[in-house]
């Protein structure tokens, strides 16, 4: 990933205007890679669909990856959420998508039940296969 010298400090809040200093630090052949904890399936997906929302207002490209495909859908799983300014920044390896796309609200200031949506993932138990 790319740094822009002048880029502003990221600014701690939730939300597009929490991922907007980072659409500033990438290159235009850049891409940013978050690792998110998810089920596929079930009532733990929300966070991960709000967070796609969420990073679809910043970033025209984004695609989530299940890290392994070869465990139950509603096990606990390394998510990859790939975003980018450009499909041609994204890298070019043959990923699995995810199957769906955001849902939800994305999350914001005012709204952003972080600590709520993980917590379906570990209700539901961390059934890892």
């Amino acid at each position: 990933m790319a740094e822009s010298s002048d880029a502003p400090a990221a600014s701690g809040g939730a939300g597009p205007a929490a991922l907007q200093p980072d659409v500033h630090r990438i290159a235009l052949a850049g891409f940013v890679i978050v690792n998110v904890l998810t089920p596929l399936d079930g009532s733990g997906v929300g966070f991960l669909q709000s967070f796609l929302a969420t990073a679809q207002q910043v970033f025209p490209v984004v695609r989530a990856s299940p890290v392994e495909t070869d465990v139950a859908p509603g096990a606990t799983r390394n998510v990859l959420l790939v975003a980018a300014a450009s499909a041609g920044a994204l890298p070019r390896v043959a990923w699995p998508e995810v199957g769906w796309g955001p849902a939800g609200r994305p999350l914001i200031d005012v709204h952003a039940p972080v600590e709520y949506l993980q917590a379906k993932v570990f209700w539901e138990g961390l059934a890892w296969r």
